[in-house]
């Protein structure tokens, strides 16, 4: 995987939802399964551009609770997803995922780390 070249300027609401899938898996793997509830910030705006979009595959198995006075979004892998991605690839594949992408949508949202 090549890493991004710079900050994404165009919102595309499919790249951010797939940016949330993996960086929470990201999370989860970086804290051992600790901490299973990643927060990302996002504004009220690109959050309803986002999961107002028709296409919502990525957000399968996510449970986001969002605090629109905060712009906090807190999403949990259920089960399923965490069984998913409990693989040694795609454990690989979270990895360069986030070290290539982790800053890439920085002005629509990020993970708070």
């Amino acid at each position: 995987m090549e890493k991004a070249a710079g900050e994404l300027k165009v919102f595309s609401s499919i790249l951010l939802q797939e940016y949330v899938r993996i960086m929470t898996m990201a999370h989860f793997f970086k804290t051992a399964g600790h901490d299973q509830t990643a927060r990302f910030h996002i504004s009220h705006e690109h959050y309803t551009a986002m999961t107002d979009a028709a296409f919502k595959m990525p957000l399968i198995g996510l449970n986001l609770d969002y605090d629109a006075e905060k712009e906090i979004l807190s999403v949990t892998p259920d089960q399923g997803l965490i069984e998913h991605y409990d693989t040694p690839i795609m454990k690989e594949v979270v990895d360069q995922y986030y070290d290539a992408y982790a800053h890439r949508y920085h002005s629509f949202i990020f993970l708070m780390e």
